[in-house]
């Protein structure tokens, strides 16, 4: 029997300024998609598939969320880090700042708090095996966005933050949704590897960019979800084509 993930964090500091308005007097995270609040339905899920502890880094307008959530959900205990200079770094930053919570014993996952989806895709990734996964999804369905490609035993081996419609688009090239299943030794890797960028100052970067520096050093795979409903919301137009998914 493989061991259950319980742990979750949630990164959700950023101002979100892609969504203004809304997001000028709420956290993009609390943006509803059909009523229901982003943050609130990824935590929906994750109480329902046995999850214990979830860690939430928050920087704007967190005491909205912090109301709103409050230090428990359902079963599960909510902790809080915050980001104070939220304005000016981007998630790597957060993710820094939570790194703790990377070394569990039974995995983590992270998950990105503009993501909104079905409760399949938490379930397809809890289901496999005791390696580390990014949820994935075929790039040519998006165009931009952070792009992740395979070898041929279906290993990450190049990660590209893409802003541009490419000439063509290859079968082992997938579009990330915003969740990794992080698994204990791979946890630490990449708290040292993010260790290592905030000592260099790079603070203003992605996650993503981190893994891209030192891919040699994480064993990651990819979950397929192709098919399952998902969003990641980033603008206006993102939050109607979620409204009209879900």
């Amino acid at each position: 029997m493989l061991p259950k993930t319980e742990k979750a964090l949630i990164l959700v500091a950023g101002l979100g300024s892609r969504l203004a308005p809304i997001t000028e007097t709420l956290p993009k995270c609390m943006v509803k998609v059909n009523g229901t609040p982003i943050l609130v339905n990824t935590l929906n899920h994750l109480a329902a598939n046995g999850f214990k502890e979830v860690v939430i880094v928050t920087g704007y307008m967190d005491d909205i969320i912090k109301t709103a959530i409050g230090h428990r959900f359902k079963d599960m205990d909510i902790l809080y880090v915050q980001n104070d200079i939220f304005y000016k770094t981007n998630n790597m930053y957060s993710l820094w700042l939570a790194r703790e919570h990377l070394i569990a014993d039974n995995g983590v996952l992270l998950i990105e708090g503009d993501l909104f989806f079905e409760e399949a895709v938490l379930k397809k990734l809890l289901d496999t095996d005791t390696n580390s996964y990014w949820v994935v999804d075929k790039f040519i369905l998006f165009k931009e966005g952070c792009m992740l490609t395979t070898n041929e035993t279906g290993c990450i081996e190049k990660i590209d933050i893409i802003r541009h419609t490419l000439s063509k688009y290859d079968r082992n090239q997938h579009k990330s949704a915003g969740m990794l299943k992080i698994m204990k030794q791979t946890g630490r890797t990449l708290s040292d590897l993010l260790e290592f960028e905030v000592r260099h100052g790079h603070l203003d970067i992605y996650y993503d960019q981190v893994l891209s520096r030192h891919l040699a050093k994480v064993d990651l795979g990819t979950c397929d979800i192709n098919g399952l409903r998902w969003m990641e919301i980033d603008d206006v137009h993102d939050l109607k084509k979620a409204e009209a998914i879900f």
